[in-house]
């Protein structure tokens, strides 16, 4: 199967500081990619390149065999999505408007939204349990309800490849299992793929098919997340000791207490 977002020899750099040096991926359908790293390691930045936000400083990112700089403004956006980490309303909206601003990149230059754009945002709103707040204005909302609403806008773009920042950020428990299990569920029965910034290793465990992990200095590795996934590399990674406890649903990595 060949991938539908690839890198190949990817350098990105912050302010001199190599976020990734020689980065080669291959992301094909019904994978879920988990980025995991410490703060401030360049997650959000590395996410922003494989969306073409920034340029790299070095080697090429392709979607569906296309270097990614061919595809103009409107094809990138049918078939590649960013949930960016923090969504900023200025403006009034209600939440069902700013579901339908998904279906923006499939419309024709002064034509408006239509039946089946309809159906794709109520939908998604089902997906993720707020079609009773379809009405309310976005301002209004809590930030579990806002973040849901900005997934739901996602869901109703429908791309390819959704490249998520910290999806369950402002999440309860029970909506973080729903969103992962639902963009999960989506990807293994749509043929799509997804990249996704996470900071817990237990539920990249539980939810991903593969992992990057960034270490530093532009560091990395990448692979299936059940051979990448270990006490040894995540204590390496997160910079303190983690220990891997077995129970009857799997491992369990817990952060060691120090004195």
């Amino acid at each position: 199967m060949s991938a539908r977002l690839y890198t190949q020899n990817l350098d990105v750099q912050i302010a001199q500081k190599h976020v990734v040096r020689g980065l080669d991926l291959q992301i094909k359908s019904g994978e879920v990619w988990v980025i995991l790293g410490q703060n401030g390691i360049g997650k959000t930045t590395l996410l922003h390149t494989l969306a073409g936000l920034r340029k790299a400083d070095a080697g090429t990112i392709g979607l569906d065999h296309v270097p990614l700089a061919q595809w103009n403004g409107r094809q990138r956006a049918q078939r590649l999505g960013l949930l960016p980490q923090r969504s900023e309303d200025v403006f009034s909206q209600s939440v069902l408007d700013v579901s339908l601003a998904g279906r923006y990149p499939y419309l024709p230059l002064w034509q408006s939204i239509g039946s089946a754009d309809l159906q794709h945002a109520q939908a998604a709103l089902k997906a993720l349990d707020i079609t009773d707040l379809s009405e309310r204005d976005v301002r209004h909302l809590s930030g579990g309800e806002r973040q849901r609403v900005a997934i739901a806008s996602l869901l109703t773009q429908d791309p390819d490849v959704a490249l998520l920042d910290e999806p369950i950020a402002h999440l309860d428990l029970h909506h973080q299992m729903q969103v992962l299990s639902l963009l999960r569920n989506r990807t293994q029965q749509q043929d799509r793929c997804v990249v996704m910034v996470l900071h817990d290793a237990n539920l990249a465990w539980q939810f991903s098919s593969h992992v990057l992990l960034l270490y530093g200095q532009g560091c990395w590795e990448a692979g299936p997340a059940h051979q990448l996934l270990t006490a040894e590399r995540l204590s390496r990674l997160l910079a303190h000791p983690i220990e891997q406890l077995e129970t009857r649903l799997g491992p369990v990595f817990q952060a060691r207490t120090t004195t």
